[in-house]
C-alpha cells in the first residue's frame, strides 16, 4: 500500500502543476519584511529563494566562496544533481550581500549557524504567508515562484531544468502547463 500512495504523488507531481504564490502574495510578503527592521534576515533569505530558485539545503550550504560577482552566477556544489551554476539578478546579490555582511567572519553565507537561521526565517515565513492569504506555503514554495516566471517567459525546458537542478528535465513541464497556477 506504501508503493502505490509514493507512486501516486510522484505522478501529480509531473503532471499538476504546482501551487504557486501570486505576485500579489509575494508583494505582500515582501512588505511585510521591509516594514519590520527585526525581519531583515528572512527579506533577504525571501529575495535569495525568488532570484535563484535554490533548495534551501543549497542555501544552506552555500558558501561565500560560490558567489561569482563578476559572471553574476552562483555555484551550486552537488545535492541532487552536479554542481551547477545558477545566475544571480542584481537584486539576488544585494540579499546575499546584506546576508553575508552580518557574517562576514563566516565562509558561510548564513553562518555557522546556517541550519538554525534557515528554521527561524522557515517559521516565520510561514506566519507572514498565513497572514497575508497565502496558507500552505514555505519557503520551497519561492522555488516554484522562480520556475514559473522563468517558463512563462518562454525559457527553454531544458535549460530551466538545468537551472533549477532536476535531473529530470520532464519535472520541470509541469510548470509550463496551461492550468490556473494561483
Amino acid at each position: 500500500m506504501a508503493s502505490s500512495c509514493k507512486s501516486r504523488r510522484v505522478r501529480n507531481r509531473r503532471t499538476l502543476p504546482p501551487l504557486v504564490l501570486s505576485k500579489e502574495q509575494i508583494d505582500r510578503i515582501m512588505a511585510v519584511t521591509d516594514a519590520n527592521p527585526r525581519l531583515h534576515i528572512t527579506r533577504d533569505v525571501v529575495r535569495i529563494l525568488l532570484e535563484t530558485g535554490m533548495r534551501l539545503g543549497e542555501l544552506r550550504n552555500l558558501r561565500v566562496s560560490d558567489v561569482d560577482v563578476d559572471n553574476n552566477r552562483l555555484y551550486i556544489s552537488g545535492t541532487k544533481t552536479d554542481g551547477r551554476f545558477v545566475p544571480l539578478s542584481p537584486r539576488g546579490l544585494n540579499a546575499l550581500q546584506s546576508l553575508h555582511s552580518q557574517h562576514f567572519s563566516s565562509a558561510s553565507v548564513l553562518g555557522e549557524q546556517s541550519s538554525h537561521v534557515l528554521r527561524r526565517v522557515s517559521l516565520t515565513f510561514r506566519k507572514i504567508a498565513s497572514e497575508v492569504g497565502a496558507t500552505d506555503h514555505s519557503l520551497h514554495s519561492l522555488r516554484h515562484v522562480f520556475a514559473m516566471r522563468l517558463a512563462s517567459v518562454g525559457l527553454d525546458p531544458i535549460f530551466l531544468a538545468h537551472v533549477m537542478g532536476n535531473s529530470n528535465p520532464r519535472l520541470i513541464l509541469r510548470y509550463y502547463s496551461k492550468h490556473d497556477r494561483s
